[in-house]
């Protein structure tokens, strides 16, 4: 007698993927210890559950980045950020969640003033409440 699982009951969609990504897939799932379809899964799911962590502007320049010259997100960042500060940027982040408290901003705005340049630009990014996007 076969035996059914869960899984053959779920919902099947076919997808093309670009050249190398499915290596890359393969790639994060064996080093995560997942099957691809788990490693495809749970990287959706972050998706719609984590709101993005950086500003769209700075998601699209990595995107270009990896298209130009390859390498993983963080890899495509680390680079960018390397290019800005040896051109004499400084690359500052800070994300203000709805718990953050108004003396943990000002902390935030003290220590800044001991590691930025005076002529930097500082950006702050709000990050919404859950449900609120």
């Amino acid at each position: 007698m076969a035996t059914n699982y869960p899984s053959q009951k779920a919902d099947k969609f076919l997808l093309r993927l670009p050249d190398g990504v499915r290596q890359r897939i393969a790639k994060e799932a064996e080093s995560n210890n997942r099957t691809m379809t788990k490693e495809i899964v749970l990287r959706l799911q972050q998706s719609f559950e984590t709101p993005a962590a950086l500003p769209v502007a700075v998601q699209q320049a990595i995107e270009h980045e990896m298209e130009e010259r390859g390498g993983t997100p963080e890899e495509a960042h680390v680079r960018l950020a390397h290019a800005a500060m040896a051109n004499g940027g400084t690359l500052f982040h800070a994300t203000i969640t709805p718990e953050t408290t108004l003396a943990q901003f000002h902390k935030m705005l003290a220590a800044s003033k001991t590691v930025i340049p005076p002529d930097a630009s500082i950006v702050f990014e709000r990050k919404p409440v859950k449900g609120n996007r």
